[in-house]
């Protein structure tokens, strides 16, 4: 993904949406997805809104607060989706982290 990349150019919004959440345990690693566009994959470190410097990130925090783990940035992923008032499902996955 490019630095500044806008949320409305990662992912488009269907009626029905789904967020996948990727977590490799072994190594600290995770991916979130919604619709099958990546949205963020890193390390535990990684999952904050300044790190990649999109501005997407930057608007979900400052919308819905500060996330610093995988499982905020879903939370504010599945606001905004129901936000825009569009359904929105969440699935939760073991990965292996392709290094």
């Amino acid at each position: 993904m490019e630095k500044g990349k806008k949320l409305d150019t990662i992912f488009k919004l269907k009626e029905k949406n789904t967020i996948e959440a990727f977590v490799d345990e072994s190594c600290e690693m995770a991916k979130v997805n919604v619709n099958g566009s990546c949205i963020l994959e890193g390390n535990d470190w990684d999952f904050h809104a300044g790190c990649y410097g999109h501005e997407f990130h930057v608007f979900l925090e400052k919308k819905y607060g500060g996330w610093n783990r995988p499982e905020d940035l879903v939370r504010c992923l599945e606001q905004y989706i129901k936000d825009e008032g569009k359904q929105v499902k969440v699935v939760w996955k073991k990965y292996k982290y392709d290094r």
